[in-house]
């Protein structure tokens, strides 16, 4: 378990989920520059994770930079980071990745307030989309035609869920298991998930 020495947040993985930060030091962050580790490794999937996507086009606005585009990222595990140029990422732009078939998973970070319409329109490969409690709108549209979509690992809880302003035509993502985030394993039924090396894992 680590401890986020910007915000205090326990989690498990390299990066805290709740602000973003790599801001832990642990034996697993120092020995991670010399391990290697084959993609047939069954730990290659988590330490993918752990990195942010590159070459993505973003553009400013008055509430931060908003995600623009795929530009020159091929990442099959899109990792949005939480800021670019030191500002916050705030918002996924209208048709930020449509038609992007590569991708397999999306991580959209905590201070993300908008997924814009069209944004993953017929992403026919995404299977899973881990959101954040900072989340209020998804535009129509913007997960249309995910026909593999199946999970949603939220960062918030099930109240947090009813109040995001959801556009028309989001079917897939309506549809998907919905699962909600808690720390430590819930004693409550339902639906839940925590990081497991770094990779959502549901309890």
């Amino acid at each position: 378990m680590n401890i986020c020495r910007k915000c205090g947040f326990e989690f498990e993985g390299g990066f805290c989920p709740k602000c973003g930060k790599d801001s832990v030091e642990t034996l697993f962050d120092l020995c991670l520059s010399d391990v290697s580790i084959q993609s047939d490794s069954e730990d290659y999937a988590a330490v993918s994770w752990l990195e942010w996507s590159k070459n993505l086009k973003f553009e400013l606005d008055d509430s931060g930079y908003m995600v623009k585009g795929i530009g020159g990222c091929k990442d099959e595990i899109l990792n949005i980071p939480p800021e670019n140029k030191k500002t916050p990422v705030t918002k996924i732009s209208v048709w930020a990745f449509h038609n992007c078939k590569n991708i397999h998973k999306a991580v959209i970070p905590e201070g993300v307030k908008s997924i814009g319409a069209f944004a993953f329109y017929a992403c026919g490969a995404l299977e899973d989309v881990t959101l954040p409690k900072s989340l209020t709108k998804i535009g129509g549209s913007a997960f249309e035609g995910c026909l593999s979509l199946r999970r949603v690992y939220f960062m918030g809880d099930n109240m947090d869920w009813s109040k995001i302003s959801m556009g028309s035509y989001n079917d897939e993502i309506v549809s998907a298991e919905k699962f909600f985030y808690s720390e430590k394993r819930p004693q409550k039924d339902g639906s839940f998930w925590h990081y497991k090396h770094g990779v959502p894992d549901a309890w």
